[in-house]
This record gives C-alpha cells, structure tokens and sequence, in this order.
C-alpha cells in the first residue's frame, strides 16, 4: 500500500508548516514556497546549476 500523504514544507524562518503554500518553481525545476506568516518565499533543496554535468565546459578565470 503506497503512502500518499504529502507533508507541508516547514519555514526556514519560522519554523511553520501550516501557512507555507507553493510559490512556482525555481530555475532547477524544484518547486518554490511562500511563507504567509513571515512573508519568505524559500526552497527545500538547492541546487548549484554550475556543477551540472553541462555546464563542465564553462571556463573558469
């Protein structure tokens, strides 16, 4: 039996989980929340874009 029970993200700031709601999606494609109380927005996971695996030929200075 699968579980389909999804957990509301909890604040970074606050620390609250019952006023977060989605907020879009981040240029990684990992979704965005919003903070209603503390008026944040913030992600759960981030991902540095310049250590995928294309991006390997960008120079460096």
């Amino acid at each position: 039996m699968l579980d389909t029970h999804k957990t509301n993200p909890t604040c970074p700031s606050c620390h609250k989980a019952a006023n977060v709601r989605k907020h879009g999606k981040a240029r990684s494609g990992l979704p965005r929340y919003f903070c209603n109380h503390c008026q944040k927005a913030f992600q759960n996971q981030y991902i540095y874009i310049a250590y995928q695996r294309q991006s390997a030929d960008i120079p460096t200075r």
